[in-house]
């Protein structure tokens, strides 16, 4: 019996109107999901940036860049809108890689490029517009150079 009028009690305290939980036919409103954070691709040990583009939308297309002989990162950080659209990350007379941007998460590329020689490359994106990226071309810190 005690425990009965403890639970009228507690029941009654919110401004006179019960609180127990019964159901409901309004349903409750879906808050949307904030789009991950877009940062930079990281910079690999040793390396220096020589293009660094983003956060943005779609395709687009960069000055030049100096490739030195050896290794050269290409990384691409993405996220898409919906879907998993693809997308191409093309230098120019050394290489093309295409990658899936998920949706609702970041997706993380980094491509390995070992030039036998030196050259000058342009390194472009082709994206659809319901994708986000940021993307970086990194050389050893030795070897920097700039167009």
């Amino acid at each position: 019996m005690a425990a009965a009028a403890f639970f009228s009690t507690v029941a009654a305290c919110a401004n006179g109107e019960e609180t127990r939980g019964a159901p409901t036919d309004t349903p409750s409103p879906a808050v949307p999901k904030a789009p991950p954070a877009l940062s930079a691709p990281d910079l690999e040990m040793g390396f220096t940036e020589i293009l660094s583009e983003g956060p943005t939308r779609g395709s687009d297309e960069f000055s030049p860049v100096r490739l030195q002989k050896g290794v050269t990162w290409v990384s691409l950080n993405c996220v898409a809108d919906s879907g998993s659209p693809m997308v191409d990350v093309v230098v120019d007379t050394v290489a093309t890689f295409s990658t899936d941007c998920k949706s609702g998460e970041v997706s993380y590329y980094a491509h390995e490029l070992n030039l036998s020689k030196p050259r000058k490359a342009q390194v472009s994106i082709k994206a659809p517009d319901t994708v986000r990226w940021t993307m970086n071309v990194q050389v050893p810190e030795s070897g920097e150079t700039r167009p």
